[in-house]
């Protein structure tokens, strides 16, 4: 045992040594060892950039064909005078459109501040301003729409000399598919009702004909309109009152509609309170004999309600005597 203890004692400090001897070694081995760069972290390089000229840039040269030329966009027209207006109006090139746009809009512009400058070549500008309605191109037929308006409600004086040309495009355009051409000439369809076109009413009546029972519709409740806006229909003459009770009939015979029907039935109710009894029949004598027996029905019963109105107005008269009397009579039995 004391042996034993003794080779404790002495390799125990050895053993010690060596051991710290390693580690220092290990740990300045370690120290010294390069920082290297991992996928995660590249590592820090502390080395100067590379400066490297770059490359001169060559200029490149395209020749284009003529179909792949793009033109500038020119700047819109400016129009200054009703002469440039309507010679721009009057072409028929395919890409003028543009031109006719802007001249569109010097007319309505005209109409607004100076429209007795528009009275010598009313029907021209009418005329013209029609035909671009009917243009395909959409943006262009609207403003011609709104001109149309425009030109009406400026002149209306004017309007009885256009009216064989206006009513017929105008109103068939207010029904139309595209809606907001529809609305456009809607608008304008307004400017049509008024107290003093007689030849404005009898374009409205020859469309109560039409296939279409939109535009019948429509033309229906312009006239109404007209009529209930103070139009003078007894000083029409015999052949606007002609055209409309042969028109009128028909629709309220044989219109789907009831909307229809019944304006029609206003208007031919309109008409025989103006006209008398003798000639109100004289107009409805040619009438086929669907149409006529339904212009019958409609005297019948407007007769009918006359009747009951003048009864009833007699009984109340004869109410009144009666409470009256009653009245004396208690006064003089209080006296």
């Amino acid at each position: 045992f004391g042996s034993s203890l003794l080779r404790f004692v002495v390799w125990c400090p050895l053993i010690m040594v060596k051991a710290l001897g390693s580690t220092a070694t290990q740990a300045v081995r370690i120290n010294k060892t390069p920082c290297k760069g991992t996928k995660r972290s590249p590592g820090i390089n502390m080395a100067k950039p590379v400066e490297r000229p770059l490359p001169a840039l060559q200029p490149q040269v395209q020749t284009l064909r003529a179909d792949e030329v793009i033109e500038a966009p020119t700047p819109p027209l400016v129009v200054t005078d009703l002469d440039q207006a309507l010679s721009l109006l009057d072409q028929r090139a395919a890409g003028a459109w543009n031109d006719q746009l802007a001249a569109l809009k010097f007319i309505r512009q005209l109409a607004a501040t100076s429209p007795l400058q528009l009275t010598p070549v009313f029907g021209r500008v009418i005329e013209m301003t029609l035909i671009a309605a009917s243009s395909l191109r959409s943006g262009l037929a609207k403003e011609a729409l709104e001109a149309v308006g425009d030109l009406i409600r400026c002149l209306p004086q004017e309007l009885d000399a256009v009216a064989s040309q206006v009513v017929p495009i105008l109103v068939p355009k207010s029904v139309s598919d595209k809606k907001f051409l529809a609305v456009a000439a809607a608008q304008s369809c307004k400017a049509l009702v008024g107290p003093n076109s007689a030849a404005v009413v009898r374009e409205l009546t020859e469309l109560a004909r039409d296939k279409n029972a939109q535009v019948v519709l429509t033309s229906a409740r312009l006239v109404h309109a007209s009529l209930e806006n103070g139009f003078d229909l007894g000083a029409a003459g015999d052949d606007v009152q002609q055209s409309m009770m042969s028109a009128w009939a028909g629709v309220l015979s044989l219109a789907r509609r009831s909307e229809s029907r019944d304006l029609a039935d206003a208007i031919l109710t309109k008409l025989r309170t103006v006209v008398s009894g003798e000639a109100f029949e004289e107009l409805a004598a040619n009438l086929p004999p669907r149409e006529k027996i339904a212009v019958n029905s409609l005297v019948s019963s407007l007769e009918m309600s006359r009747s009951q109105m003048s009864s009833s107005s007699a009984g109340f008269r004869e109410f009144l005597k009666t409470k009256r009397s009653a009245q004396l009579e208690n006064s003089e039995h209080e006296k």
